[in-house]
């Protein structure tokens, strides 16, 4: 019988496996798609620069074509006010009715763009070739041209509050602003032409690029540390559920997954070769992926497991999961601390120093939701999704 257990650190990527397949999903076209968002479960957008843009209200198990206009990038506000931005010709719009209907914007220049980012309905940054980055503070009416402080093609643009944001240029890196656009300075970040970043808080964040790189700051993008992927894809994109649960997608049908904050990536089974251009992650184990030639992939069981007698020399188990009240943990090896966390990686059940072969876990006053358990042994840490 078969039993699924913690993931350990040090055991190597190719000893894990999916447990559920990436289902292909019927979108109605050959056209590719260049970006997907979910503004909550059901409810999300999908499409290209050459492509319409496609809803869904069934979390990615259908999709019905909106409007003919089409966008490399979204940003929604909320649930009805968002911004689009593209190629030349169709380079930036934004909708106030939930993508039903797209107003197209007037743009400086006609530089193509690649990416938008809105901090509140009224104020946005889009990005693109050249090295162009503009700024709207009256919801598009007008825009003002920003130094980004680069030539170079911007590939991604994010902001994590009002004033601090984020750009990736394609060939020099990740820069930062802490004044709403004003200035920009390059950070330490990694070798490689990057394409796209995600923060899951203020002070995590992720940047992908080629050659497989995975990069991430835990202070706030000061700095960024290169992590192992062991991975050659050209990275398009990556997406955070939580501080520990996340997906990055590429070319050839790449699909990396971590349940440990990257500290380790698996590589799962996509089913397809074509590049994959976007993903989104819905909860701790669904996501929805896009990519070229009309792609759509989703997974709702997405889950990294080992057998048990692969680890028979690291054995720990973390039962029952979903867990109601107590949760058990016991291994072969000395237990020195078990550590619960919520989504935010905030701490909130500690069982402090421990030596024993078992722990139980007083759960009871924690509330519904997905969690994240981290126990350290004398062999090594290893961490475990679980659900309340």
């Amino acid at each position: 019988m078969k039993k699924l257990l913690l993931s350990l650190g040090f055991v190597v990527g190719s000893l894990f496996n999916a447990t559920a397949q990436w289902s292909v999903i019927a979108s109605g076209t050959t056209a590719d798609f260049d970006d997907i968002h979910f503004i909550d479960p059901l409810n999300g957008f999908c499409g290209g620069g050459f492509n319409y843009t496609y809803k869904t209200v069934d979390g990615g198990t259908t999709w019905t074509a909106t409007t003919s206009q089409g966008f490399r990038d979204y940003t929604f506000v909320n649930s009805t006010q968002a911004f689009g931005a593209s190629i030349v010709g169709q380079s930036m719009g934004k909708t106030v009715n939930g993508g039903a209907t797209w107003t197209m914007l007037t743009p400086p220049t006609s530089n193509s763009l690649w990416g938008v980012a809105a901090t509140s309905s009224t104020t946005a940054y889009f990005v693109g070739t050249g090295g162009v980055l503009w700024k709207t503070i009256n919801g598009g009416t007008s825009f003002t041209v920003k130094n980004s402080g680069t030539s170079n093609l911007i590939t991604d643009v994010i902001f994590t509050s009002a004033t601090t944001g984020f750009i990736a240029a394609q060939s020099t890196g990740v820069r930062r602003t802490m004044d709403a656009g004003t200035t920009w300075s390059t950070v330490t970040s990694p070798a490689g032409l990057t394409t796209e970043m995600c923060f899951v808080n203020s002070s995590v964040g992720f940047v992908v690029g080629s050659s497989g790189l995975i990069s991430k700051t835990s202070d706030g993008g000061t700095t960024w540390t290169v992590q192992t992927t062991n991975s050659t894809s050209y990275l398009q994109s990556i997406h955070f559920y939580d501080v520990n649960t996340g997906i990055a997608v590429g070319s050839a049908g790449t699909i990396l997954y971590t349940n440990n904050g990257g500290t380790n990536w698996y590589s799962l089974t996509s089913g397809v070769t074509g590049m994959l251009t976007d993903v989104h992650m819905t909860s701790a184990t669904t996501a929805v992926v896009v990519g070229e030639d009309g792609v759509i992939l989703k997974n709702s069981n997405i889950f990294v497991g080992i057998e048990e007698h692969e680890l028979a020399a690291t054995e720990i188990n973390v039962f029952p999961n979903p867990v109601a009240d107590k949760l058990t943990v016991n291994s072969t090896h000395d237990i020195h601390s078990v550590e619960v966390f919520d989504i935010t990686g905030k701490s909130v059940y500690a069982s402090g120093k421990l030596n024993t072969k078992e722990h139980s876990a007083d759960l009871s006053k924690l509330k519904s939701g997905n969690y994240s358990v981290s126990v350290s042994t004398s062999a090594g840490t290893a961490t475990k999704n679980i659900i309340k």
